[in-house]
């Protein structure tokens, strides 16, 4: 009975143990539910913080951003920190700017009434600053007309003072010299017999004068005329100096009507021009003298005008300088050198009976003018040429009216190197 007793008590302490096991996975199992539940709690608790705190910063950032949107466009009550924007006030104020700025009623928000009005008041600023510009120049020039104005009245009654003075001054100087001048009278009514026979004498010395200017100018008539015929050759006249008597055109050669009895020489020079009736004084060339005989000689042909109209016996030649029969006399004036010195024109124009003479005098037919001179009559040079009709004799060739013949016309129709 003990040991069932035993048995019995070990039963119950099986079963109370196993109880207790069940009890206490029970309370395990518990435990670990209710820790389970304590987690998720836990957890939904700090999403419910992240979530409040997320609310309080975007709460914070939307504060922030209303209060900056406040400050920046206005329209609040800025003693009261939590007002809100006057959106009404807001509303009827930018359409005040608009009017104001003379916008377009369609411009409704803050946005397009400032970028609008922004330029529109920089273009007023800059027509104040013009104006204000425009009126500061204005000023100016009133404080300048006021100060020349007031400048001139001081002038004015200056001068006007001075003028009343001179009147004084006039007019007891007119009255002195009317007493001077009556005076005067008297002396000038005693010695009008006086001037009345020197204006006589006057007039006979006048009268003298004109008759002597009258016999010079008569003789200097004379003396025009007289040079007008002698120099008559070097226009060219209206007979010819010779005739071409025959023409060789393979040799490029002619013969003409003058010779050595006519003072022609080697280099002599003429024009050839068409002696047929209706055709006289077409040019067709030129021609040297090449070969002299007595009664005439041989030239060479150059400068042909028209290859289809050469010259052809009986067509007529000039030479403006050359005189068969006159003597005359020259002068030079200017610079002569080189080929055409003074020594060799001299021997070249004696050919033709043309004397040189050392100044111009009644007798000087014409005046051979030369190069611009370098050098003074002492061989010093000069700072500047001297152009020839500079010179004394040119001029006094010209008063008396002597025939004035450049060097290159000289030249032109006489060839020193055949002389």
């Amino acid at each position: 009975m003990t040991h069932t007793a035993r048995r019995g008590a070990a039963r119950v302490n099986v079963v109370w143990f196993i109880a207790v096991l069940v009890f206490a996975f029970i309370g395990i199992g518990l435990a670990i539910a209710s820790n389970k539940d304590t987690e998720n709690m836990r957890l939904e608790r700090d999403a419910a913080f992240q979530a409040r705190d997320a609310a309080v910063g975007k709460f914070d950032t939307e504060v922030r951003w209303q209060r900056s949107v406040k400050e920046a466009f206005g329209w609040y009550d800025e003693t009261d920190e939590g007002s809100r924007t006057d959106v009404p006030t807001a509303v009827t104020d930018i359409a005040a700017t608009r009017d104001a700025f003379g916008l377009d009623s369609t411009l409704t928000t803050a946005q397009q009434v400032l970028r609008e009005s922004v330029p529109v008041y920089r273009a007023r600023v800059r027509r104040i600053a013009e104006l204000e510009s425009e009126i500061a120049t204005l000023r100016a020039d009133v404080n300048a007309k006021a100060a020349a104005q007031s400048t001139l009245a001081a002038e004015k009654d200056s001068t006007i003072s001075d003028l009343n003075r001179e009147l004084t001054d006039l007019r007891q100087q007119s009255a002195s010299r009317q007493a001077d001048l009556e005076a005067e009278l008297a002396t000038v009514r005693s010695g009008l017999g006086t001037a009345e026979s020197r204006i006589t004498q006057l007039r006979n010395e006048m009268d003298d004068q004109q008759r002597r200017h009258t016999a010079e100018l008569a003789a200097k008539t004379v003396r025009l005329q007289e040079m007008g015929n002698k120099l008559a050759f070097l226009r060219e006249p209206e007979q010819a100096d010779g005739l071409v008597l025959e023409v060789d055109e393979a040799l490029n050669l002619a013969w003409i009507d003058l010779g050595k009895n006519d003072r022609l020489f080697r280099g002599m020079r003429f024009r050839i021009v068409d002696g047929r009736p209706g055709r006289s004084g077409e040019f067709k060339a030129m021609a040297e003298v090449t070969r002299v005989e007595a009664d005439m000689a041989e030239v060479r042909l150059y400068e042909q005008a028209d290859r289809f109209n050469p010259p052809v016996p009986g067509d007529v030649i000039f030479n403006p300088l050359y005189d068969p029969q006159g003597v005359r006399n020259a002068v030079f004036v200017g610079r002569f050198s080189g080929t055409y010195n003074e020594k060799e024109l001299a021997a070249l124009l004696s050919e033709i009976r043309v004397n040189i003479q050392p100044s111009v005098d009644k007798t000087t037919d014409y005046l051979i003018v030369g190069a611009e001179l370098y050098f003074d009559e002492d061989g010093e040079p000069l700072e500047e040429p001297i152009q020839p009709s500079e010179l004394e004799e040119y001029k006094k060739a010209i008063a008396d009216g002597v025939q004035i013949v450049p060097l290159k016309q000289v030249i032109e129709y006489f060839r020193k190197s055949n002389v």
